[in-house]
């Protein structure tokens, strides 16, 4: 009788949505956007209990496809809680939103992957590529290892960004990355590659990876430096690059606002050329 229950609330038996987990082995969102969706929750609750359907609306979040994954992302993280029937944001999502370096690193720790990853290359220099090694002897996760990587690499550049973390016992400073704005022709060169992706075109793909690469070699903000060099370095796997770029523009999207208009009219010419050659 209790399983038919479960079964009718839809939940797992730890109060996640059923159906959220992920397949990658990570977390579904990035560290930084999903610390974006749980600032949103936060403006719009201010700590108080939501109900499911709050938390869809919150998040412009319709179909109940795209609401799970998200809200199990959060929820993995430990950004949301479920108390009772209610969603809130918690003490450590409210500590993430606030810039606490320590609170986004016990975030990331609480995924086996993620947390495996810190032990073995935390403040070590190494490349992408030994990290993908490490990955692929350890997991069965195909392609989804350099996903992995990227994820992890953004996380810990992000949060080196923020300043000063406490690390077993001891503490590093680093600098706080300055926020600039980018150049109008950089934002099309991005919008010019989601198209360019679906479906591919192998040549123009690696031309506006490549341009992207080189322009944004000098960007401050580690969370897109990160996932640039990233997409350069794969360049020739276009599922992992279609991940990677998403990811880029949800950054983008939300960090400058004439991104969203550039996709909106990129769309609206795509359409209005597709209603010519009909005619």
């Amino acid at each position: 009788m209790a399983e038919e229950e479960k079964k009718k609330e839809g939940k797992s038996k730890g109060g996640r949505p059923k159906g959220s987990k992920s397949l990658l082995g990570i977390p579904m969102k990035g560290i930084k956007e999903a610390i974006d969706l749980t600032k949103t929750l936060w403006d719009n609750t201010q700590g108080k209990l939501m109900s499911f359907e709050e938390f869809c609306n919150f998040l412009n979040l319709k179909a109940k496809g795209i609401s799970t994954p998200v809200a199990g992302a959060l929820s993995e993280y430990g950004f949301i809680e479920k108390i009772g029937s209610g969603w809130k944001v918690s003490e450590l999502g409210k500590k993430a939103i606030e810039g606490d370096a320590t609170a986004i690193k016990q975030a990331l720790e609480k995924n086996s992957i993620f947390k495996e990853l810190f032990n073995n290359f935390e403040n070590k220099e190494v490349t992408s590529g030994l990290i993908v090694d490490y990955l692929k002897k350890r997991y069965k996760k195909g392609g989804n290892v350099y996903i992995i990587e990227s994820r992890f690499t953004e996380a810990t550049n992000y949060i080196k960004s923020l300043g000063r973390v406490e690390i077993t016992g001891s503490s590093f400073i680093a600098t706080p990355s300055v926020t600039k704005n980018l150049p109008i022709a950089k934002l099309l060169k991005l919008i010019q590659l989601k198209y360019a992706l679906n479906p591919p075109d192998k040549s123009e793909v690696k031309r506006l990876v490549e341009e992207l690469a080189d322009d944004l070699k000098e960007e401050q903000d580690v969370s897109i430096s990160t996932l640039v060099k990233s997409m350069d370095e794969h360049k020739e796997n276009n599922e992992v690059l279609k991940a990677l770029a998403d990811s880029l523009i949800n950054i983008v999207s939300k960090k400058y606002p004439e991104f969203l208009t550039l996709k909106e009219k990129k769309k609206e010419q795509k359409h209005s050329t597709k209603e010519e050659n009909k005619e």
